[in-house]
């Protein structure tokens, strides 16, 4: 079966809305407060933004070529194994659907379902939302590195629940791949609306921040001295004590670790050449689709952090986050305490109700034993416990009004005091790290939380579709090598691989209910810079092995800028398994493991490759 079994129905727009949508979603409004925590000033939090756009756009300009030049699904998996051979290929295709394609799709659509929270708490993945609860155990692995302190947790779970939100991620995972069961068409309506929305919620929140939101006090105290405080943050004086050396050194190395969240709030942009085989002339479209998808969504983050300095200030007053997290705990503690007074009331009037059934119950037996007397003062007894449950059940309606009134002011006071606090915490100290939540509820007060939770929930919905549509390609052309199940690499009615789809929703579903997409997903950001920097290394061998081979497209700026991205790239990599040997060495050991998956799928296919 080949990839003209594909129906192309992929437009420029449409691979466009691709590589936004699957590059815009949670991130963006979450991880500035953790890199500002990090390297300390307005203009290092700017310039980590500008270092990760620079990288992403001059990746998708160095795949760019390889896409013009290899239009088949699959994608990097094909670029992979024509450059170094079908094991380097495989195990980049093990590694996206073990952790990285499997695990990111979890994670936002637990996302989504954490957001969605915020309107109704008893569905999002908090204590209200807990259905079942379970304590596990931890399993400490200590890795022999002379750096480290402490034992490296490997893997932590010291609890395990079932919540509504989890309950809720798996229906959105369910529901999208089921719909991507039927057709290209259909996945790709879901995805041009949802990217469409997610991107004009980004331009009003830009157009917000620097209109109505824009505070000159903030302005002035941020953009005065874009540098003030730059790296004399804990996290550089940790790495200090941890390898020495020259201040620019360290500094340099802070950089580099502050980047991983903003590398990969600007990552999938490669997914879309996994759907090579669907788009309509792919040697034009996908050059340009990753060169315009990767060049837009990377000018809207720079602009939305420029709004988010307008709006508030970046180094916040950490004594009041502890302050404001302690009033929030009391201000829930309150709302728990008259819950559970009305549901002991409402209890005990159920108790009494039972126990004056029971009694008429003995009240019949005893007629029919002719025993009268014992019978007229057990129905005394029966009628004194029912209206004794009636006084309780009028206490519990009380209580539980009480309970709602209480709890409502609760959560008004709560509200006003965190809306209030928001200038001293910052983009730093922002409440859970929720930098557009905070921006938002500046702006509007009494709204903004929910319209940014409406906000995300959109970026989130429209993300998982574009991941779930496009994994499912690669697994195709690998089945098609005989390197996956072989189901995988055939089309269904609709002409698309819908085998794969189901089974990575299935694995995805499983990450949900494991609770350690978060986990793993730390774990590869070392694994997916080394293929990002090994594909673009791929230029260099096919360009000389190939030499002859038509390239409608040839990466711009050859051979200096691709060789510019495969040094940062390096260098990240060389920073983060110095700095954070806990997201290195477990990525490491994922990709290894497929080595020996690798070979037992030879020996089943022994002629397919």
């Amino acid at each position: 079966m080949d990839n003209k079994q594909f129906r192309q129905r992929l437009g420029l727009f449409d691979s466009t809305m691709l590589v936004a949508g699957t590059m815009i979603g949670s991130g963006i409004f979450i991880v500035s407060a953790d890199i500002i925590r990090d390297v300390g000033s307005p203009g290092s939090l700017l310039l980590i933004w500008i270092l990760t756009g620079f990288m992403t756009i001059l990746g998708a300009l160095s795949y760019a070529e390889l896409a013009a030049m290899m239009p088949r699904a699959g994608g990097q998996y094909i670029y992979l194994k024509e450059a170094f051979g079908p094991l380097w290929g495989f195990l980049y295709g093990w590694s996206l659907f073990l952790v990285i394609q499997t695990g990111s799709i979890a994670a936002v659509a637990v996302a989504f379902s954490k957001f969605l929270g915020v309107i109704a708490p008893t569905l999002g993945t908090g204590e209200e939302a807990k259905i079942i609860n379970w304590s596990g155990l931890n399993l400490v692995i200590s890795l022999p590195l002379p750096w480290l302190k402490e034992p490296l947790i490997i893997f932590k779970r010291t609890e395990f629940a079932i919540t509504s939100g989890q309950m809720i991620a798996v229906a959105i995972i369910a529901f999208l791949t089921l719909l991507n069961c039927r057709g290209v068409k259909e996945g790709k309506w879901i995805q041009n609306f949802f990217t469409v929305i997610k991107t004009l919620s980004l331009i009003i929140l830009i157009i917000l921040g620097f209109s109505i939101g824009a505070n000159r006090e903030v302005i002035n105290l941020n953009f005065a001295d874009l540098w003030a405080g730059s790296f004399s943050t804990d996290r550089f004086n940790s790495i200090s004590e941890l390898v020495g050396g020259a201040p620019w050194l360290v500094a340099f190395m802070v950089a580099g670790g502050a980047m991983v969240g903003s590398l990969f709030s600007a990552d999938a942009w490669n997914n879309v050449t996994f759907t090579a085989g669907e788009i309509r002339n792919p040697s034009r479209n996908l050059p340009l689709s990753l060169i315009f998808g990767t060049g837009s969504v990377i000018f809207l983050y720079l602009l939305v952090n420029l709004a988010y300095l307008c709006v508030l200030q970046a180094n916040g007053n950490p004594l009041v986050s502890i302050q404001l997290k302690a009033e929030i705990e009391e201000g829930l503690a309150i709302r728990k305490e008259y819950a559970a007074e009305a549901d002991y009331l409402s209890a005990t009037a159920n108790r009494l109700e039972s126990e004056s059934l029971f009694l008429k119950a003995r009240v019949a037996l005893l007629d029919k034993e002719g025993q009268t007397t014992n019978g007229k003062r057990l129905i005394q007894d029966a009628e004194s416990k029912l209206a004794e449950a009636s006084t309780f059940k009028i206490k519990a309606d009380i209580a539980k009004d009480a309970s709602n009134s209480a709890s409502e002011e609760t959560n008004r006071r709560l509200n006003e005091r965190i809306v209030r606090s928001t200038p001293e915490l910052g983009i730093s100290h922002a409440r859970d790290d929720r930098v557009g939540t905070a921006v938002l509820q500046m702006i509007f007060p009494k709204y903004g939380m929910i319209a940014m939770a409406i906000a995300i929930m959109i970026s989130t919905f429209g993300c998982v579709n574009g991941m779930i549509l496009m994994g499912s390609r690669l697994y195709y052309a690998m089945a098609q090598d005989g390197l996956f199940f072989k189901a995988a690499g055939e089309l269904n009615t609709r002409g698309v691989p819908a085998y794969g789809l189901v089974v990575q929703g299935a694995w995805s579903i499983l990450l949900v209910f494991s609770g350690t997409y978060i986990e793993l997903l730390d774990y590869v950001i070392f694994a997916a810079l080394l293929f990002y920097a090994l594909t673009v290394s791929g230029l260099f061998v096919l360009r000389r092995t190939k030499p002859d081979e038509i390239r409608p497209y040839k990466a711009w700026g050859y051979p200096f800028l691709p060789f510019l991205y495969i040094l940062l790239c390096t260098i990240v990599m060389v920073d983060l398994l110095v700095v954070r040997p806990e997201y290195t060495w477990p990525g490491l050991i994922i990709v290894a493991s497929g080595i020996p998956v690798f070979y037992f799928w030879r020996k089943r296919n022994p002629h397919t490759i």
